[in-house]
This record gives structure tokens, sequence and C-alpha cells, in this order.
């Protein structure tokens, strides 16, 4: 048997075609999926010269269990899982990947995501299950909340605190709504494309800047009582932005880098050492918290969804989130 899956065969070539559908071995199950989100990380996958041909990507997949393979005990066929855990089954960190990004993307599991074909096998701890009062359209949100919220997690972010977010993609916007459930005040929003700036004025931003614009620094320092914020949850992964985020960080404070650059990203290491600023990295991020959020209506889903297209056209779009005006998350849609 087969199935529609868009397969990776190189750089910018993703294509749709009938590849075999998979069977659950030993302790896996077939998942039939209903929607999967198309996520920043993915852009750079589908750039990329390291993505393994063949590789059927996708890991912000919602879907339905609909087989088990022997001596899987954790679910039932019909069960609604998403990928809710943070690293595969047997994977390990090895020394090589903190020289060679590209040993861990071949040693990952983008080869094998799986979300963009109509089917997929996990093994059974790899996923988790979605609560029935969440809806399938926002349980491939969840992700994105997660991520977001372990930015929040790892800085610490205290009520009252003052907050910058750059950019204003999807992780953006959810680390703007993830800011303010935890109270921060005030919160900036840094984003350089006026349709994604205009979404988080909309969605309650204090102050939104562009950040090549001049004398903004002086302009993020006075919302901040001259300082500068105590948080920054650098979003954008975009050369200057971490640069940006050191910037305006007031002496002591805390940023978060969540965003991914294919680039090398230059910072002045005079801002890091004199202003003794703290930087996390964000991978531990707070699956749990994210669906939690979702599950107690904390936000509005429909915020952060520009279009559900078919899984014909993916390619389509791929394309428009290269080159984003005003597009957030991009989402595709299986017939139920």
């Amino acid at each position: 048997m087969t199935m529609k899956a868009a397969v990776m065969k190189g750089p910018r070539q993703l294509v749709v075609e009938e590849v075999p559908k998979p069977k659950p071995a030993k302790e896996q199950v077939l998942v039939k999926m209903r929607y999967c989100g198309i996520c920043g990380s993915d852009l750079h996958y589908y750039e990329s010269e390291h993505t393994p041909p063949g590789s059927i990507m996708g890991h912000e997949w919602v879907g339905e269990v609909v087989s088990k393979g022997a001596g899987t005990t954790k679910w039932s066929v019909g069960d609604r899982v998403w990928p809710g855990v943070l690293h595969s089954s047997g994977w390990k960190w090895r020394p090589e990947y903190g020289w060679d990004r590209a040993a861990l993307v071949r040693a990952s599991r983008v080869k094998d995501m799986g979300g963009y074909g109509e089917y997929a096998v996990y093994h059974q701890d790899e996923v988790a299950g979605v609560p029935q009062e969440v809806a399938d359209i926002e349980a491939v949100m969840a992700d994105q909340a997660a991520t977001a919220l372990g930015g929040v997690r790892a800085t610490q972010l205290q009520i009252g605190e003052g907050l910058l977010v750059v950019g204003a993609g999807p992780i953006g916007l959810w680390a703007l709504r993830c800011g303010q459930l935890a109270g921060a005040n005030p919160i900036c929003v840094a984003e350089i494309l006026e349709g994604r700036a205009e979404i988080a004025r909309r969605m309650g931003a204090d102050m939104v800047v562009n950040p090549t614009r001049t004398k903004v620094r002086e302009e993020v320092a006075e919302l901040f009582q001259g300082k500068g914020p105590e948080v920054v949850l650098e979003c954008a992964g975009a050369p200057g932005a971490l640069q940006f985020a050191f910037d305006v960080t007031r002496p002591g404070g805390r940023i978060a880098a969540i965003g991914l650059s294919d680039h090398p990203i230059p910072i002045s290491i005079w801002n890091l050492v004199i202003k003794a600023i703290k930087v996390y990295g964000v991978i531990d991020i707070d699956f749990a918290g994210g669906m939690e959020i979702i599950r107690h209506k904390k936000v509005n889903c429909r915020d952060f969804l520009t279009d559900i297209v078919p899984l014909e056209k993916i390619t389509e779009a791929f394309e428009r989130l290269l080159h984003p005006v005003d597009e957030e998350k991009i989402v595709i849609g299986y017939e139920q």
C-alpha cells in the first residue's frame, strides 16, 4: 500500500509523491495525520544541503492512532496524539554535534519526522495524548506554545519585569502571549515586517518597533525606565537580531536565544561582559505547559493561523514563508 508524502529531494526541492505506507513494528504506533504545521526550523532544513534526501519532515503534527505493533501498551486505536516529548526514543547528544551542525541534522529525526506524509510510525514513548478539550487545529499549535514558554522558563521571567520580544513570527507571537500570561510589564516587540508588526499590536504589545530604524535603542530604553528590559526573548534568528538584544538589554538582564540561523551571528563581547548579561539557549521546551495553556483556553489559537492548505500545495506554502509579508502559521490539512 502507498500514501502521499512531501519528500525532500535536495535544497528547495520538495516533491509530493506516492511512497510506501509504513507499518508499525514492535512497540510502535501508526499515526494518521490530521494537521501538520510548518515550523521555522523546517524552512532551514528545506534550504539546507545537509538535509538527507528522502526526508519526510514535519514535527508540528496532530493525528490519530490507527494501528499498533506488538507489545504496544500505551495507546489504543482512535487515540489522538501529538509529538509532545523532547527527544525520540534512544536519541543521545554526542560531542560532535557541538561543532558539526550537519552531524546533528543527520543523526536527528529530520529524515523521519513524518508529519508531511499521510501516515507515520513512532515508538509509543515518542508521542503524547491530546486532551479532549483541545481541538485538532489547536493541538497543532502546542509545539510553538511550548517553545515560547521554554524561553519564559529559562529566563525565569517574573511578574512586573519588562520584556522585549525580538521577531513577530509564529514563535515571537507566542512569546508575546506567554509573556503576557506570565505577567511581564511592559512588553515591547521588535519586528521589521509591518504586516507582522501590526498583528503584534492587535495582540496587545505595549510598543512595537522596527529594529532597523535610527534611535530605536533609545525608544526601547525609554519604555523600560531608561534602562532597557530585564528579559529578552530572541525569536528571529536573523543576523543582527541577537546583537540588537545585547544592545538594549539592561545590565544584569537575561536573554533567551530561541531563533535559529544558518549564518554566523556576530555580537559585541563588550555588551555581554560589561553588562553581565546571562544568555540561555532554549532546548528544554515546555511541552506539557504549552498544551496546558491551550487546554485552559488562555489563548485564541486562530490569532496565529494564516492558512490551512492541502499537502499538494506544501511547496507553495514553504516559498510564501521564506518571503513573508504578514504570514504567520501555515498548516497542512489532511482530509478527516
